[in-house]
């Protein structure tokens, strides 16, 4: 009887043994379409399902400026015992917006580089906020931190502060740098990219823990500064499509793209009073002469305005008897 039991508590144990040894399933490294959401907004919690659920939600008026654009994503990841373990460690993040949607870093002040790495950027310079999750040594823990508008780098239009506190001040604070550009071989969309994501953290004592990002959420502030940093494109559409890839420390790259649930609507709404100036260099009649030509598309900049759309085409007629000599 005692034999019998001993047997059973042996294979029992062997059992959880091997269910605790067995690997669990993985992924591959990168973000599936349904965790990835790009938008605008009219707060920062809206999300894909609640905009769903209300379409007021989102912020569609063509050549608005919407209070929020957020960006967020989730990793490929398995369940360890106490969190969710990201499926390798992001390096390099790129998001490409719709064509048309435009930010103006002009439209607020910005804080130097020095400034920012001391960690004393004023908050008129705050351009949004990030939220993150991270896996570090056993668990997950969340990250909160704020964006700052730096001076462009030649090249570079915009250029991004990004400022995360792990369980400050017992971990010292990260920083990244988000760099935004625009796709000039294309369609003109715009772009960013944050690239060497750190994967440690410096607690204090200057001892490294391993900490790997399982979700980010960047929310911008759609009307910081002057009211108008993000304009929304001139143009109605049912849905616009952004794109992310994410790049691992391994070098593997996953790619994907997201829909909104609701487009660019009210092009009704929108104006177009587009003026034109010639400024010619004499008044005298039948004398060589050089002129000067400005068009001039208003831009409206004022939070609850809508700015004028796009310009598609120019063409300008001179006034009669000015020719042009191409020699």
């Amino acid at each position: 009887m005692e034999a019998g039991k001993r047997k059973r508590a042996i294979l029992a144990t062997g059992v959880l043994w091997a269910l605790l040894a067995a690997p669990t399933a993985r992924a591959a490294f990168g973000v599936q379409e349904r965790n990835f959401e790009a938008g605008t907004c009219v707060n920062a919690s809206c999300t894909y399902e609640s905009v769903e659920h209300d379409h007021a939600e989102a912020f569609t008026q063509a050549a608005g400026h919407p209070p929020w654009g957020i960006t967020g994503f989730e990793l490929n990841h398995r369940q360890g015992l106490l969190g969710s373990e990201p499926e390798g460690a992001i390096r390099r993040v790129r998001v490409d917006v719709p064509p048309g949607l435009a930010a103006d870093p002009q439209a607020l002040p910005t804080c130097e580089p020095s400034v920012f790495e001391a960690g004393k950027c004023p908050a008129s310079a705050k351009v949004g906020t990030t939220e993150m999750t991270a896996f570090v040594l056993t668990s997950d823990i969340t990250i909160a931190g704020n964006v700052y508008n730096l001076p462009p780098s030649p090249g570079l239009p915009l250029r991004f502060g990004i400022e995360v506190a792990p369980l400050a001040p017992l971990v010292a604070p990260v920083r990244l740098y988000l760099e935004g550009h625009d796709a000039w071989s294309s369609d003109y969309h715009e772009y960013f990219e944050i690239n060497d994501i750190p994967t440690e953290a410096e607690v204090l004592g200057g001892v490294k823990a391993p900490l790997e990002v399982l979700k980010s959420k960047l929310l911008f502030d759609g009307r910081a500064g002057q009211g108008n940093f993000l304009t929304l494109p001139s143009v109605c559409s049912t849905s616009t499509e952004s794109h992310l890839e994410v790049e691992s420390w391994e070098g593997q790259v996953s790619r994907t793209q997201t829909h909104t649930p609701v487009g660019v609507e009210g092009c009704q709404n929108v104006p177009f009073a587009p003026t034109v100036t010639l400024a010619p260099e004499t008044a005298a009649a039948d004398a060589t002469d050089g002129a000067s030509v400005r068009i001039d598309v208003p831009q409206r900049t004022g939070p609850e305005e809508i700015d004028d759309a796009d310009a598609r085409d120019i063409h300008v007629t001179l006034p009669e008897g000015m020719t042009l000599n191409p020699s």
